[in-house]
């Protein structure tokens, strides 16, 4: 499903909420946030594609957005001659009582053609796992090539009836566009009412 605003593509791709949810729910979050590495410290798990593109791939890469030689990105690149619109995704719960929610995060897209951008996005739904009705969206995107890293944050009222929230990472080649590459970094969704880090720490271990 695929909803389109000015030039940036929303999409959402729900056959693969429910594996995302269950897999990194075992997994430590991030201090202060509300998803998984989203540093990108070593490796890119549990973010993953949230499908099969031809000529895409989403790897880690040593490019980090505050110069980090110990940290780095997750990169997703797109072959010339292909015009996907890839993302990488990971599936969060939203807390009980949030009604205000900030996704913030980094983007370098260096080289850019026509309409292919590189975007952050949340996709609320009134489903587990990201699925049932779609609620909505925030994030936002980086639509020229820029030399440096581009922050973006957005900030919206949740909908009432969100339970869980798709985070993409994504990139959209367009028709006739060269090889393309985007780097994600710094990625942080948070709530204005949160367990406390400590309680998120103990429900992951106990899983």
């Amino acid at each position: 499903m695929r909803y389109v605003a000015g030039r940036l593509a929303v999409v959402t791709f729900l056959s693969v909420g429910a594996f995302l949810f269950a897999h990194h729910e075992a997994r430590t979050l991030d201090p202060g946030a509300w998803v998984a590495n989203g540093h990108f410290d070593t490796a890119t798990p549990p973010w993953a594609l949230g499908g099969s593109w031809d000529g895409v791939t989403f790897d880690w890469s040593s490019a980090d957005r505050n110069g980090s030689r110990t940290s780095g990105s997750g990169r997703i690149t797109i072959q010339a001659g292909f015009t996907p619109n890839p993302y990488a995704v990971q599936c969060r719960p939203v807390p009980a009582g949030a009604t205000t929610a900030t996704l913030a995060g980094s983007i370098l897209y260096p080289v850019d053609s026509g309409s292919s951008n590189a975007w952050l996005q949340g996709a609320f739904f009134a489903g587990n796992a990201c699925t049932g009705q779609y609620l909505g969206n925030m994030g936002g995107g980086v639509f020229e090539a820029q030399s440096a890293w581009t922050d973006i944050t957005s900030i919206v009222s949740v909908p009432p009836n969100a339970v869980s929230v798709l985070v993409q990472l994504g990139l959209l080649a367009d028709i006739g566009a060269p090889a393309l590459t985007a780097n994600f970094d710094e990625i942080a969704l948070t709530f204005d009412h949160m367990p406390s880090h400590r309680v998120i720490a103990a429900n992951v271990a106990r899983q």
